[in-house]
């Protein structure tokens, strides 16, 4: 059985090579864990041709300590390699100690394994051939080692799997050939566990062996350890913005998995076209600003999106544009609300307070800087309180709501309606002549006196007391406050009157 130690001896030479390979591209992120990943095979190949040479199961027992100080870490570094691969970056700390417990746990149970005989039960050797065969008893730790070991390369081929439905490159088939190699490693490892292997000889030296082979292809063939082109490639696909690469001429060079779905008309026949040739590419040449947000429709859904724009310079030559597109739907629509809430009154919809008597003021100013004529109508509604004890305030919102949308319909767009206060309302009339005005005013009035509210078994109606304040830009001390106060005495006037008509302040 010569030609077991000669491929095993050619085992070590070919990694030894990629070692010393490795060690030259050693700048590259990758590389630490190639390295670790190949020392950890290394070991357990030296340590089981020397098994092999054992003459006594004390020295065959020595030589299986050593092949522990690999072979647990093979498939945790094959692991976190796929990973940083995969996604272009490493595991948190915390998750990365959780996940080296069960080989180091490994590596103590067969070290003191003759004390709990847990991981082998009892070893014994076999001589054939001038080979020595080591024979043993499968503990529990063995099984939690293979299973641990098997649920690492499940969990490395569902990433690459992952990230070969994503990507669309040819270069990519590294990750075929990574997964390739430890599909070796899968074939043989039940072969071996389920005792078919010849004289139970460790078949995964031969999956080692052929997962070395598969790594040095994507080595030599692809150099990913050497490329940065891929890793950047898949942090590119993975990035959760969209991302848009054009060249010097605005053609379209390449896009991320997010652009397409923001996007669909980025696909393969799209590359090499200009954006100008695309409506919605269009809308994106013609951003003039770095920063600006743009409307897309989306699935027949109008959608917003904040859109980075940032040219691409090498030494002191354009050589294109990236587009940075990160979806800002969601915040539009809360800060819709917000500004919706900050400016205008719940219950009936119309301008709150605040926000009646900021636009109120800069009408003002207006009128005063123009020389224009301004009106402020002061409206409190009769006897409100008697529909909220009789009815309740449920009743009492109905009606303002009402009052608030009849008087809405007979305003112009350029009038300004407010809730001023509870049952108080407030309308700027801009450039109007006060006997319009006093026209305006007296509509309103007989809109809300026709009325008329159903609600549950009652019909309510209300009437509502005006005042009437107006001015121009040549009117002494006009400011605001003069509207409103000449426009509240006018109201309070007619109320005291007894109310359900117009009063002008003189």
């Amino acid at each position: 059985m010569a030609w077991l130690e000669i491929i095993l001896y050619l085992t070590v030479a070919i990694l030894l090579a990629l070692l010393v390979f490795a060690f030259t591209r050693r700048n590259n992120f990758l590389s630490p864990l190639y390295v670790l990943m190949v020392l950890a095979v290394l070991v357990y190949i030296l340590g089981y041709t020397r098994e092999l040479s054992s003459h006594s199961v004390e020295e065959a027992v020595f030589w299986i300590k050593l092949e522990y100080f690999g072979i647990p870490f093979h498939s945790l570094f094959w692991f976190l390699l796929t990973y940083r691969l995969c996604y272009g970056r490493s595991l948190s700390f915390p998750v990365m100690l959780a996940v080296c417990i069960i080989p180091i746990l490994t590596l103590f149970a067969v070290v003191t394994n003759e004390y709990h005989h847990l991981f082998y039960t009892n070893i014994s050797i076999l001589q054939i051939s001038g080979i020595t065969l080591t024979q043993f008893g499968r503990g529990p730790l063995y099984y939690l080692h293979v299973v641990y070991t098997d649920f690492l390369i499940v969990l490395g081929l569902a990433m690459i799997a992952q990230q070969l439905r994503k990507t669309r490159k040819f270069f990519h088939s590294v990750l075929f050939w990574m997964a390739l190699g430890v599909g070796i490693e899968i074939v043989l490892e039940p072969i071996y566990l389920l005792g078919f292997s010849p004289h139970n000889i460790d078949l995964m030296a031969f999956g080692f062996l052929g997962a070395v082979i598969c790594q040095g292809v994507a080595v030599y063939r692809f150099d990913f350890l050497k490329s940065d082109d891929l890793v950047k490639d898949i942090i590119f696909s993975n990035i959760k913005e969209g991302l848009l690469v054009l060249d010097q001429k605005d053609r379209i060079s390449d896009f991320n998995r997010t652009a397409q779905q923001i996007c669909p008309w980025l696909n393969v026949d799209s590359l090499g076209r200009k954006i100008t040739d695309f409506e919605e590419g269009q809308k994106l040449h013609n951003l003039n600003e770095q920063n600006a947000d743009i409307r897309l429709n989306l699935r027949n859904r109008d959608r917003f999106f904040s859109v980075h724009t940032t040219d691409l310079v090498e030494g002191g030559r354009t050589l294109g544009k990236v587009y940075l597109f990160n979806d800002v739907t969601a915040v539009r629509r809360i800060m819709k609300k917000l500004y919706h809430y900050a400016n205008y009154d719940s219950l009936t919809g119309i301008f709150n307070r605040r926000r009646f008597l900021d636009e109120g003021e800069k009408e003002v100013s207006r009128c005063i800087r123009y020389h224009t004529r301004i009106a402020f109508i002061m409206i409190d509604l009769d006897n409100f309180k008697r529909i909220n004890d009789q009815h309740g305030h449920q009743a009492g919102d109905k009606v303002l709501h009402a009052v608030a949308h009849v008087m809405s319909s007979r305003l112009r767009k350029s009038d300004i309606l407010g809730r001023y206060g509870g049952e108080e309302f407030g309308i700027f009339l801009v450039e109007i002549a006060p006997e319009n005005a006093l026209v305006v005013a007296e509509d309103v009035r007989q809109s809300i006196e026709g009325l008329t509210i159903e609600y549950r078994n009652a019909t309510l109606k209300v009437t509502a007391s005006i005042g009437v304040a107006t001015a121009d830009g040549d009117t002494p001390d006009l400011s605001l406050e003069y509207l409103l106060n000449k426009a509240d005495f006018a109201m309070y006037k007619a109320k005291q009157q007894g109310g359900n008509q117009v009063s002008v302040a003189h």
